[in-house]
């Protein structure tokens, strides 16, 4: 698949895993993705409908004598899930032990002294859900959306996705800016004391990306 139309959900280590390929810094670093490069610095970020270019599996011979057993390693693309987790007036949830379900696997262990988690999980996941004492979690991996003015919504759905992560009800991620998310705009704006413009302005771009870290 040369050319290939991300699509929601969509990550470049999936992408990166279906084409069989070892690393997803093939597909992000290749010289006919310059553009795509351009458009989208950070490689975490990426938007449904954007083009990129996908390189071929390259073949390599191996020599090797007949007359015994080899065994060969496949690399397959990596994905980590990094999460800041918060109670309900901002606080950091440092050193507390969470669970957390990916696809239906579960695990354990504890956020770090900054409230992080850093977990490596399969590249093909898409849904979670994390506990971190009474707080409780649903996660959408790879949904994340930029929240660029330039893309095809003026980033509305990826303002969506933060103020939800941050508590506001937003209502449903869909790209409009209706009244629950308006809503959630004006109140976003004056707990960080911006103007209440109810509007995702240059302003409130800006600190929802300082305040969600992404």
């Amino acid at each position: 698949m040369p050319n290939y139309s991300v699509q929601q959900g969509d990550t470049l280590a999936k992408i990166a895993e279906r084409a069989s390929l070892a690393s997803w810094k093939r597909i992000y670093d290749h010289a006919n993705n310059a553009e795509f490069r351009q458009n989208r610095p950070d490689p975490n970020l990426i938007y449904p409908g954007d083009v990129v270019y996908v390189p071929d599996r390259e073949d390599r011979d191996e020599s090797s004598s007949t007359d015994a057993n080899h065994q060969f390693l496949y690399k397959r693309p990596k994905q980590v899930l990094r999460v800041a987790v918060e109670d309900m007036d901002g606080k950091r949830l440092a050193s507390q032990p969470y669970q957390l379900w990916v696809d239906g696997e579960q695990s354990t262990g504890s956020t770090d002294g900054e409230g992080i988690i850093e977990k490596e999980i399969p590249v093909k996941a898409s849904q979670g859900m994390l506990k971190v004492g009474d707080y409780q979690w649903n996660l959408g991996i790879g949904h994340l959306n930029q929240m660029d003015a330039n893309t095809p919504d003026q980033g509305i759905s990826g303002a969506q996705g933060r103020l939800l992560n941050l508590g506001y009800p937003v209502g449903p991620v869909d790209g409009i800016c209706g009244p629950q998310t308006k809503a959630s705009l004006r109140y976003f704006q004056a707990d960080e004391h911006l103007p209440e413009t109810s509007e995702l302005d240059a302003a409130t771009r800006a600190k929802l990306i300082e305040v969600h870290g992404i």
